[in-house]
C-alpha cells in the first residue's frame, strides 16, 4: 500500500547521510555499513511487509559514501508495521538513482539538495 503524501518529488536531488543515522531512534537499522563504517551498502529492495526484522534488505547492492548525491526516482511507501502518522516520515522508503542503479533508501538517510521540476 502506498502512502499519498511523499516528502520528496521525483527528480529531486538528495544527499546521502550516514553519520549517526545507521539506526533510527527506535533502534531499527536503515543501512548496512562496510567494515570501516565509512561507507554503507544500499539494496535494491526493502521489504515493507516484514520491516523491522533481520531479513528486510534484498537484491543487488551499491556502496555509497557520506554526502554522495542521488536522484529520487519515486516514493515506494512506508513499512506496514510503522504508523502512518507524519512524525514517522523517517521510515518512508524511496527509489533513488545511485551510480546508475536504482536502490531503495529510507528518508532518514536522505537530505534534500534541490527540488525536482514541476513539468
Amino acid at each position: 500500500m502506498r502512502d499519498s503524501h511523499p516528502i520528496f518529488q521525483e527528480g529531486q536531488i538528495v544527499k546521502i547521510s550516514i553519520k549517526g543515522l545507521s539506526y533510527t531512534s527506535e533502534g531499527f537499522a536503515t543501512v548496512s555499513h562496510d567494515a570501516a563504517r565509512k561507507r554503507m551498502r544500499v539494496y535494491q529492495f526493502i521489504d515493507l511487509v516484514t520491516y523491522p526484522s533481520c531479513k528486510d534488505f534484498h537484491g543487488e547492492t551499491s556502496t555509497v559514501e557520506e554526502g554522495q548525491l542521488a536522484v529520487v526516482m519515486g516514493y515506494v511507501g512506508r513499512p506496514n508495521q510503522v504508523k502512518r502518522d507524519p512524525v514517522w516520515f523517517k521510515y518512508d522508503v524511496y527509489d533513488v538513482l545511485i551510480n546508475g542503479n536504482v536502490r531503495q533508501m529510507f528518508r532518514q538517510n536522505l537530505i534534500p539538495v534541490l527540488t525536482g521540476s514541476s513539468a
